[in-house]
């Protein structure tokens, strides 16, 4: 059975959405520094190890990219990292600051 390119295009969304959901929950419970392999580790485990190697990292990235969170490396070459809050545009800073 062949999988038409619409078919296959939903299913790796619905992966990236899956893994996307387990990289927020692993960032939600993580206390201070932590390293890729940890991040990867949780997301192979969660998905039954049916996960692309690069994938974690990837989608990691792509949360940063849209806002939903936020990190800072601490170190490249230990694939070291630490969550920061995530900034927000000055005109929605401006938006809370008047609710609080």
């Amino acid at each position: 059975m062949t999988t038409t390119p619409t078919t296959d295009h939903q299913e790796r969304a619905r992966v990236r959405s899956r893994i996307g959901s387990l990289i927020i929950i692993f960032c939600h419970r993580q206390i201070g520094p932590f390293h890729m392999e940890e991040l990867r580790r949780f997301v192979e485990e969660s998905m039954k190890g049916k996960v692309a190697p690069g994938s974690p990292e990837r989608i990691l990235r792509q949360l940063r990219q849209q806002r939903q969170l936020n990190y800072t490396v601490l170190s490249r070459s230990q694939s070291l990292y630490r969550l920061v809050p995530v900034e927000r545009p000055a005109e929605q800073a401006e938006l809370f600051e008047k609710i609080a």
